[in-house]
């Protein structure tokens, strides 16, 4: 598994929410020969087959007591960006689809999916998620349900977008080799980790 090219994450990462659940063996990305996390016996993240339990109800101001998107957010800024996408799914499958929660979940899944196609060298693949990524998180600052204006679960989605749109605006222009040296789009909640 060591052969395999890996993302990585950025250096200043900020501190993980859920420090003790441990990082998955390796970073998946489709078509370089490591086992699918979920459906291969080998997958990090194997459970016999069974179809994955998605967790009960949610609210958006829970968000800190809320260990799956937390791990996603710990996921992601780690560069699991497929695994952060698996960990917010399943809190995305019971929400109301149409409302804000269920649309800045869908916008940080496209946002972690454009990274991974930027990584696996798709600049379309990169440019059209995270345009639709952006779309949605901007709703949901249009939404009326940020606090502060800006604030939703935790993150900074004003700035959050700011970032996404710089890092993929080479992309959006069809540069191939576009985001390489600039920083990722980073989660930084606005409480520190516990």
């Amino acid at each position: 598994m060591d052969s395999a090219p890996q993302p990585r994450p950025a250096e200043d990462a900020p501190a993980r929410w859920q420090p003790e659940r441990a990082l998955p063996a390796y970073r998946f990305v489709p078509g370089v020969g490591l086992p699918h996390p979920i459906n291969d016996p080998n997958g990090h993240s194997y459970e016999g087959g069974q179809p994955p339990a998605w967790p009960g109800p949610w609210e958006p101001d829970g968000w800190a007591r809320n260990v799956d998107y937390l791990y996603g957010i710990d996921l992601y800024n780690q560069a699991f960006w497929w695994e952060a996408h698996e960990a917010w799914e399943g809190l995305w499958q019971v929400t109301d689809k149409e409302g804000p929660p269920a649309l800045f979940l869908q916008g940080l899944i496209q946002v972690a999916a454009a990274l991974l196609k930027a990584f696996m060298g798709s600049a379309e693949g990169a440019a059209r998620l995270s345009t639709s990524g952006e779309a949605k998180l901007v709703s949901v600052l249009r939404s009326g349900r940020c606090h502060e204006g800006r604030f939703f679960m935790g993150l900074d989605v004003s700035d959050f977008v700011s970032q996404v749109r710089r890092h993929f605006a080479p992309y959006r222009a069809g540069q191939s080799s576009a985001g390489r040296g600039s920083a990722m789009p980073t989660l930084v909640l606005e409480e520190e980790p516990g």
